[in-house]
Formats: C-alpha cells, structure tokens, sequence
C-alpha cells in the first residue's frame, strides 16, 4: 500500500465514479488505522505539488 502513491496512485480518487468514499476514507472507518496516516501523507504531498 505504500508504494501505490509513490508510482502515482492518487489517494483523493473518490470510488463509485466519483461519488464514493476515497482509499483515505476507507482507511480511517475501517479496521486498518495504520493504513490511514500514509495515505494522509500522500494527500498532502499530492495537494503541495509534490505528487
């Protein structure tokens, strides 16, 4: 999962064609939390440019 954002994977995808939750939701109302922090990580890297 940690290397999905690396080769371009966009954590703000929303599912369902673009009216479902997106992989960070999901992460956080899941039973995964430790899966959640990378892909805020990933938000924010994306929201700075920085892909």
């Amino acid at each position: 999962m940690r290397r999905l954002p690396a080769r371009g994977a966009d954590p703000g995808l929303h599912e369902d064609h673009g009216t479902g939750l997106t992989p960070l939701e999901w992460a956080e109302r899941g039973p995964h939390p430790g899966t959640a922090e990378p892909l805020r990580a990933a938000a924010r890297r994306a929201a700075a440019g920085q892909g």
